[in-house]
């Protein structure tokens, strides 16, 4: 017998249920929010860390300060990823900049060291920096002899007078001196002389080989780390500015030990 099969009677076709387009993109979407927190997460905590380090350096530069100087130091570590940098034992570029005060009188510094470790000890692979002094502080640390008078700063020389006995008078010269870095020393030489008071007269040239034949040097070593040395020096009106640099400078023996001429 068989079964006529009619419209009424054909088997009902299943229906599979249609993917939601939402789920499509959802997952795509909360992927990329999870990528955006992770992200965020890494910029805020390396600021965060980046800030921490450079006051700690600060306070480290701050304490290390001699007994005669004082000011505060500002601290900026660069380079990527400060977190990456201290996992290796060392900041790549730390610039420091301080208006200080020495003995009294007003200096400011830049500095800029590579390789700083960043347990505080141990040696700075590589430093250079410059220092702005006032007329004040360069007449502090001038060692000067019976005669002659203090340093007046001018652009590109240094003025003074110089008193001295010729033929039993008293003379009173002016001088122009040039200053100029010679291995540990600032070393000042004489280019210009004139007579200010005395009955004699003599030739500017003759007056400076009488008076500073071989022009006057301040030994700048004893007041810097072994290592460190100044390479340039230029005056100004009322301040000069030298620079210097140095490499495998020991954090430990800062202050401590300096070098000599």
């Amino acid at each position: 017998m068989t079964t006529e099969v009619t419209a009424d009677t054909k088997p009902i076709p299943v229906v599979l249920p249609r993917r939601s387009r939402r789920r499509r993109w959802l997952a795509p979407v909360i992927v990329l929010a999870v990528l955006i927190l992770l992200v965020v997460a890494a910029v805020v905590g390396e600021a965060a860390f980046r800030a921490t380090a450079q006051s700690q350096i600060e306070r480290s530069v701050e304490r290390s300060l001699p007994a005669t100087v004082t000011g505060a130091v500002h601290a900026r570590v660069d380079g990527f990823s400060s977190l990456w940098q201290w996992a290796h034992g060392s900041f790549d570029h730390v610039h420091l900049t301080s208006d200080l005060t020495i003995s009294g009188q007003k200096a400011a510094a830049t500095i800029d060291a590579y390789g700083l470790p960043v347990s505080g000890t141990g040696p700075v692979a590589r430093a250079t920096g410059t220092l702005r002094l006032s007329q004040g502080l360069i007449r502090a640390v001038t060692p000067r002899s019976a005669g002659i008078g203090a340093l007046t700063l001018r652009e590109g020389s240094v003025a003074t007078t110089v008193v001295k006995p010729i033929l039993g008078i008293p003379v009173t010269v002016a001088l122009t001196l040039v200053p100029a870095v010679r291995g540990g020393s600032v070393h000042l030489t004489p280019t210009a002389a004139q007579l200010k008071a005395g009955p004699i007269s003599l030739p500017g040239i003759a007056l400076i080989k009488l008076l500073l034949p071989d022009g006057v040097s301040v030994c700048t070593a004893k007041y810097l780390p072994p290592t460190l040395h100044l390479t340039s020096i230029a005056s100004h009106p009322g301040s000069a500015t030298v620079t210097f640099a140095g490499e495998q400078l020991d954090l430990g023996t800062l202050g401590t030990t300096t070098g000599h001429c």
